[in-house]
């Protein structure tokens, strides 16, 4: 609609032309005066409910914008739209590579496509599918295929170490060929009682400030008991003050969640409920904590699975494990300093024995 129809160019009754002793009743002078606001107001308001309805923008001009060929508003808007849908992925209307476009509908499906380095992951020995030593991945110096923990911190595979909340569940790590099973066993009936896996990471403080996200891919998560209804947690947290965030974890998907860095954050890990008769449990696939708002562990394919965006290197996994513990089948050859060990750990570490299969080591341990 032209809103030009609605300009006043002249009165209806102009009071101006009225004569200077108008011979009409008082009721017709009184009207006189007012037809003029009246013609204003009737105006005003029509041209209100013009620029109020749906098509109100579409009559409100716009100045040559380069690039656009909109005259009004609401084309600018349109057009505006259009033109951001074909780049913006979050609108899901991924533009082909050969048009200047990723072709991807998320961050992680970009930075895939365009061959980019993911951002780093904080986390040490994150990657648990290979079942450890023969297949390599995760790193497992100590041995064992399960781990268990009840009432104090356990380590398990490399970096992971077991906690358990008083003495009423017990907490397990048990390595497979395709993940890392963690489950909470109920050694009471004891509702909110939990288990989990940790890893304390020393230089987070250095990220003070900063926005950080924590993802997991995993599946088989296992609930047995029907009176226990609350999920595994990805959790970040306190040793002294507890949980300072968390979010349940989802089945056969990639769970996020992010968070400020603070000093009160000392590690990050995953918490398992214990039902009141049985055990509560989940494969975990991967874990990554990265500095940003979004994850980069992976992206979903179009047929629903997931693909990993990198996979850590064996070698470069064993030597950051190496800061923490070390093993040696010769005691003299296990030195005494942290600055002579291979690879330098990050304290003058704890002296110990340990006994895989039949054969004894030496260690070194530099943990918590």
């Amino acid at each position: 609609m032209n809103l030009t129809k609605y300009k006043i160019s002249s009165w209806k009754q102009s009071v101006s032309s009225l004569p200077n002793k108008p011979m009409i009743t008082a009721k017709d002078l009184k009207a006189a005066f007012d037809s003029n606001s009246n013609e204003a107001k009737t105006a005003i308001n029509s041209i209100i409910d013009v620029l109020t309805s749906t098509n109100g923008a579409s009559n409100v001009g716009v100045s040559k914008i380069d690039g656009m060929i909109s005259k009004n508003i609401q084309d600018a808007c349109q057009e505006l739209y259009d033109n951001i849908s074909k780049i913006d992925p979050y609108l899901g209307n991924p533009v082909a590579i050969s048009q200047g476009g990723t072709n991807a509908k998320t961050p992680q499906e970009a930075l895939y496509t365009l061959g980019c380095s993911v951002r780093p992951n904080l986390l040490d020995n994150w990657y648990f599918v290979g079942g450890g030593i023969d297949g390599k991945l995760p790193i497992n110096q100590r041995g064992l295929s399960k781990y268990l923990s009840m009432y104090n911190n356990k380590y398990g595979i490399d970096r992971w170490f077991g906690l358990t909340m008083w003495g009423s569940v017990e907490a397990s790590q048990t390595l497979e060929l395709d993940g890392l099973v963690v489950a909470s066993t109920p050694l009471q009936s004891y509702p909110d009682a939990w288990g989990g896996i940790w890893q304390k990471i020393d230089d987070l403080q250095d990220y003070i400030g900063q926005t950080a996200t924590l993802s997991i891919y995993a599946t088989d998560i296992e609930t047995a008991d029907a009176s226990q209804v609350q999920s595994p947690n990805l959790v970040a947290c306190n040793e002294s003050t507890g949980f300072l965030h968390y979010t349940p974890i989802k089945n056969n998907t990639v769970t996020s969640m992010s968070f400020e860095i603070t000093e009160k954050i000392e590690m990050v890990g995953v918490q398992v409920y214990s039902g009141t008769t049985h055990s509560n449990s989940l494969k975990i696939k991967a874990i990554k904590l990265e500095i940003g708002d979004n994850q980069t562990l992976a992206r979903q394919l179009q047929d629903g699975s997931w693909l990993f965006l990198e996979k850590p290197d064996y070698t470069t996994e064993l030597l950051k494990s190496q800061r923490y513990y070390q093993l040696y089948s010769d005691q003299e050859l296990r030195p005494i300093k942290a600055i002579d060990c291979r690879p330098q750990m990050r304290i003058d570490p704890t002296q110990t024995t340990i006994m895989i299969g039949d054969v004894n080591y030496y260690v070194n341990d530099a943990q918590l």
